[in-house]
């Protein structure tokens, strides 16, 4: 029984760690790639993707405006050297960087500035 409650447990546990807030951080580098905004900075690997270190931010078909406002608002934080905290909630592949490695998206979830 307690096998069963602890397989249970982790399975549990591995679906929910997935999404959560980046520190705050300032970011480093921007860099337009696979037709979405590729963040560099002190972000640890949220959702456990492989990489840390990266947000990848891409337009989302449903609504391309958000994509445009979160474009805006890093450029004006990179500008500025501001901290950003990001809401991390996928995983998704930049092909032109890593084979096959995937790292944290945050295309349509909460973006902060301080």
């Amino acid at each position: 029984m307690k096998k069963f409650i602890s397989l249970v447990l982790l399975f549990v546990s591995s679906s929910c760690f997935a999404s959560g807030f980046t520190v705050w951080t300032k970011p480093t580098q921007l860099e337009y790639v696979n037709e979405g905004i590729l963040v560099s900075g002190n972000f640890a690997d949220i959702h456990q993707c492989g990489q840390s270190g990266y947000i990848f931010i891409r337009p989302t078909p449903n609504n391309p405006e958000i994509f445009r406002t979160m474009a805006s608002m890093i450029l004006t934080a990179f500008t500025a050297q501001k901290e950003v905290r990001f809401y991390v909630y996928e995983c998704a592949s930049v092909s032109s960087h890593w084979n096959g490695n995937v790292i944290n998206a945050a295309d349509y979830g909460a973006f902060y500035i301080r």
